[in-house]
């Protein structure tokens, strides 16, 4: 289980059978993981975290994306906070 890990704790799972990793040594069913010839049971499952690998160039893309995004939905608020608020302000002091 080289990279994975797990820790006891009274809980369900879903629903299935899912693979995980490139050469298919974990699986995961409804009812337990199997990975490197251990069988865990979900119920008895608190959390599961893994090691980082290395981050795709598909990744790299779409955190790129979200980021252009925030930007360009940011950029209409802060243009009117600097251009229209203060001409609003200063006209109605005159």
């Amino acid at each position: 289980m080289a990279g994975h890990r797990a820790a006891d704790r009274s809980r369900g799972g879903g629903r299935g059978r899912h693979r995980h990793g490139p050469d298919d040594a974990v699986q995961v069913t409804s009812e337990s993981i199997h990975a490197g010839g251990h069988v865990i049971a979900l119920a008895n499952v608190a959390y599961v975290w893994h090691a980082r690998g290395a981050t795709t160039l598909a990744v790299r893309g779409r955190v790129l994306g979200r980021g252009v995004l925030v930007v360009l939905l940011s950029l209409p608020p802060l243009v009117a906070l600097v251009c229209v608020v203060p001409q609003v302000t200063f006209e109605g002091v005159r």
